[in-house]
């Protein structure tokens, strides 16, 4: 495994986990649950459609900090607002509020673990 301070080994270390399916899990987790019966289907119709959200998950996976991934989500947010009417009004995206939490979970855990070492 890479560096051990991205938020991206402490999940994969926390729910041991592969690095390499880290992408697929945080998407499944930071999807909201009125999407996932049509994920599936749009990954197979448009299989581009989720492609910022994959890009979102594998930036804030490279992040040291909460303090960069809450930079890094709200930078997402911004560059979402002017997208489709599936992004915007029925939310089929990752929701960065899912995202956040579990980061918070994973990085204070590893916070405080470093902190007693």
């Amino acid at each position: 495994m890479k560096d051990s301070k991205t938020f991206k080994h402490g999940y994969c270390e926390r729910f041991n986990l592969p690095e390499q399916s880290f992408d697929a899990s945080l998407f499944r987790k930071s999807v909201r649950w009125h999407v996932v019966p049509v994920v599936a289907l749009i990954r197979l119709v448009y299989p581009k459609y989720f492609k910022s959200d994959f890009e979102f998950i594998r930036t804030v996976g490279a992040c040291e900090s909460l303090r960069d991934i809450r930079s890094e989500a709200s930078s997402f947010q911004w560059e979402c607002g002017d997208a489709s009417i599936l992004r915007r009004k029925l939310r089929i995206r990752i929701s960065t509020t899912r995202t956040l939490r579990i980061a918070e979970r994973i990085l204070s855990n590893k916070s405080a673990s470093s902190a007693g070492a």
